[in-house]
């Protein structure tokens, strides 16, 4: 973050103090890290801070989910053990998978095998990322192709969703400027 000017950064932890949580309502950047889904996910119940990431996100900030907080992002996700589905925020129309293409994203289809209805998924690679445009609904991948898994009716379909190689080659000129 220092390096675009971003100086005022704080990590929250497990147990926030009066002061971490005065930061985060103030917050305009929202990083929510990895780990497990769960605990995470549990963390943010018990300090009140579901609500609170909420409502910044709703007054203007950024969320950014990298790892077990993209998935966050999401629709929902299942407890460590793989047994339980829970829902997360929802801020995505969407259940994300991450760094699963080692195992052909058998947690996300786990995932997407619990939900009732008609639902949707997205993979993303380690070392890729997507941009989700709210006023279009699209996903733009970021460095790497991702994978579009749909179920519905009990069928499940799968796109690759492709990274603009435009986009890709200005990123890596810009990326190079900045070393």
């Amino acid at each position: 973050m220092q390096h675009i000017g971003i100086d005022k950064c704080r990590m929250i932890p497990t147990r926030p103090t009066p002061d971490d949580e005065a930061f985060l309502e103030q917050a305009g950047i929202i990083l929510l890290a990895g780990g497990s889904v769960e605990i995470g996910w549990r963390a943010f119940a018990k300090n009140g801070f579901k609500e609170l990431i909420l409502r910044r996100f709703f007054d203007g900030a950024v969320l950014i989910g990298v790892s077990a907080g993209a998935v966050q992002l999401g629709r929902g996700g299942l407890t460590d053990d793989g047994l339980k589905y829970f829902s997360t925020f929802g801020l995505l129309p969407f259940h994300v998978g991450v760094h699963g293409e080692s195992d052909d994203w058998i947690f996300l289809r786990d995932t997407l095998g619990f939900t009732q209805n008609a639902t949707r998924g997205i993979c993303i690679p380690s070392g890729g990322g997507i941009i989700y445009h709210w006023d279009t609904g699209n996903v733009e991948p970021v460095c790497k192709s991702v994978l579009e898994i749909s179920v519905e009716d009990g069928r499940s379909h799968e796109a690759i969703i492709f990274p603009d190689l435009d986009e890709a080659k200005v990123t890596k000129e810009n990326a190079e400027n900045l070393l």
